[in-house]
């Protein structure tokens, strides 16, 4: 027979082991769905994709919450496994505006994934630097885009407003000159 400090230890064991389980199973669970989640995403299909995604983030937080000591690096999830899943959330937070959390997203899937080569990432990070007020990190991530995408006029305009808010009238107005050069109808946002 197994002395009762034995069964306390393999209780306590089971009982750590279950809730590391029921913690990490929905983000070991997501590397099987990222691609169906990502499909409603592109496809605008919000209400299907969007309990995977926050089901995910609020697992990922979780866990990096409990694995996370004052005054150290987080133990992190942050790999290629969850780069999608990184992504999507940085689209979704970007869709509702919420500039914080989308570069947090963002900045993981740039971390863990291949996506710093997409000029469409280059672009949400932009604007998320933008409206965080970050007008140096927006130009660099609007002059990758444009490095990645040359026939894309959307970074030229891009440019002209990270100047603006920094209250550089010159080089706003000479990168909207040459947003307007690439496509004209810019003008019609421009006035407004």
């Amino acid at each position: 027979a197994i002395p009762d400090v034995w069964h306390l230890a393999l209780a306590g064991t089971a009982v750590l082991l279950v809730t590391k389980i029921l913690l990490v199973a929905p983000m070991v669970r997501w590397a099987g769905v990222d691609t169906l989640a990502s499909w409603r995403v592109a496809l605008g299909d919000y209400r299907t994709a969007v309990p995977s995604l926050v089901e995910f983030r609020d697992a990922y937080l979780g866990f990096e919450r409990e694995n996370t000591e004052i005054g150290k690096v987080p133990y992190g999830l942050t790999d290629q496994r969850f780069a999608r899943a990184y992504y999507e959330l940085g689209r979704l937070f970007f869709q509702k505006q919420d500039w914080k959390e989308c570069r947090y997203w963002l900045t993981k899937a740039g971390s863990a994934g291949d996506c710093r080569g997409d000029a469409s990432y280059q672009y949400w990070m932009g604007l998320c630097h933008l409206n965080l007020g970050a007008s140096e990190e927006a130009r660099a991530c609007f002059l990758r885009e444009m490095e990645l995408d040359p026939s894309e006029p959307g970074p030229l305009y891009n440019m002209a407003c990270a100047y603006a808010r920094q209250e550089n009238p010159r080089q706003a107005v000479l990168w909207l000159k040459k947003a307007l050069d690439a496509y004209p109808p810019f003008g019609d946002v421009a006035r407004r």
